[in-house]
């Protein structure tokens, strides 16, 4: 499947405006939902949610090089707490517990599959809390698994301008390839897979690649002589003026945006922020119980009045259920361990840019 009529570019690609209007509408939704004496002092800020979302998304990148996972894994693991965070609020889906699953269900998208036991002893989380959330982030992420990252495009573009160094000039693939991977796992930490193309973002990292690696300063309004060489030449050498400008100025947007994402938040700053998410959580569960309404018992005038002890009888009736039959929890258990994922299938090929974010083609 090629990325135009990829489900990535027909339901994750947004404009601006767009993509404020449904992440302010996620959270406003949960502000309401703690909008009460109770919870409203605990209420958290998009700003910290962000900052937290941040931290876990660098713990991620923790996670795959400690069970030593691809690039491609954590990659993907890192794009659907993007997208599932753009629908839901930390407020309602605590981000350690999101977290843990979102790595689980990329190792079975990415073909990588870990043993849930042994996965849930690594992340220091039991299986079941790892597996009952598959259900609610698929439903978040519409079912949408094949994530195109940047990877591929850019390692493509490296290894053809290494092996035409009489052309484009000699270049280190391998010092290359490792200062480029480390910028496309920092372009996750920003809304850039909402906006722009993959192979869009690969052109951009493999500037800013060659930038640093002419050591001098430089603005994100820069461009290389060796991307310049590159485009002209090999990519787009039929496109016209206007149109090489309108894919310069994109690409300079990407390195714009990836220059600006901040470091990991101060560790203080973020014990702040889930100390206020720990107590809106405990006092939300609180919260249902002081408001119930109790239950009175009706009483006839002509009747003995009951005593108080039957009051205390009725109100407190528990009722339980027989247990499942031993057949009946294996089965269960089964379906839960052994959800099966139906994904798009990818081609191996990609073909030519347009010049618009949303619909750009090129060959990898």
């Amino acid at each position: 499947m090629l990325y135009p009529t990829s489900t990535q570019a027909k339901n994750w690609i947004f404009t601006t405006e767009k993509l404020k209007a449904t992440r302010d509408d996620s959270h406003e939704r949960a502000k309401k939902k703690f909008d009460n004496a109770a919870t409203s002092a605990y209420i958290l800020t998009l700003e910290e949610e962000n900052q937290l979302l941040h931290h876990y998304k660098s713990k991620i990148i923790d996670i795959g090089t400690s069970l030593n996972l691809p690039e491609k894994v954590t990659a993907t693991a890192i794009v659907y707490m993007n997208r599932f965070y753009l629908k839901n609020s930390v407020m309602e889906h605590n981000p350690r517990s999101i977290m843990a699953s979102t790595v689980f269900l990329a190792c079975k998208t990415e073909d990588n599959h870990l043993e849930i036991d042994y996965y849930s002893q690594s992340v220091k989380t039991p299986p079941a809390d790892i597996t009952n959330l598959e259900m609610i982030i698929l439903e978040s992420l519409e079912f949408n698994l094949i994530i195109y990252h940047s990877y591929r495009p850019l390692y493509g573009y490296l290894l053809n301008i290494s092996e035409n160094s009489g052309l484009y000039g000699p270049i280190s693939f391998d010092s290359f390839w490792e200062h480029s991977k480390k910028l496309v796992q920092k372009s996750l930490f920003s809304d850039i897979c909402f906006f722009y193309h993959p192979n869009l973002v690969a052109l951009a990292i493999l500037d800013l690649t060659c930038l640093a690696n002419q050591g001098s300063s430089h603005t994100p309004q820069q461009t290389s002589n060796l991307l310049k060489s590159y485009m002209e030449n090999k990519l787009f050498p039929n496109k016209s003026p206007e149109e090489h400008v309108n894919i310069t100025n994109q690409i300079n947007e990407i390195k714009q945006a990836i220059l600006a994402i901040p470091d990991n938040p101060d560790v203080n700053i973020l014990k702040e922020i889930d100390k206020k998410l720990r107590l809106l959580s405990k006092k939300a569960k609180k919260e249902p119980t002081s408001k119930a309404p109790k239950k009175k018992q009706k009483t006839s005038s002509t009747s003995t009045p009951t005593p108080n002890t039957a009051d205390t009888t009725t109100t407190n009736i528990v009722i339980k259920s027989e247990p499942p039959t031993e057949q009946t929890t294996t089965t269960a258990n089964t379906q839960i361990n052994s959800i099966t994922i139906k994904t798009e299938t990818i081609e191996t090929t990609e073909t030519t840019v347009n010049t618009t974010p949303n619909d750009v083609t090129m060959q990898g």
